[in-house]
């Protein structure tokens, strides 16, 4: 998908989009967020890269991390 096949409307004045597109596989990321001072960090979170088998072969999923499926 090109720039120019995507249409965004943003109704609020408060609210930030911008399109990015990524060097590898030809991918936009939108990123939408309220616009304002950032709050304070948080913890360093865990994550674990694994693929779509690996996850569904989990027995027990921690709502603590976040789980990343890779191809």
């Amino acid at each position: 998908m090109s720039h120019g096949e995507l249409t965004v409307v943003v109704e609020f004045d408060d609210v930030v989009v911008a399109i990015e597109e990524l060097p590898t596989n030809d991918v936009n990321m939108m990123l939408i967020g309220s616009v304002g001072p950032p709050g304070p960090p948080g913890s360093a979170g865990q994550w674990v890269s694994l693929t779509q088998a690996e996850y569904d072969a989990l027995l027990v999923i921690d709502p603590e991390v976040l789980y990343v499926i890779v191809e």
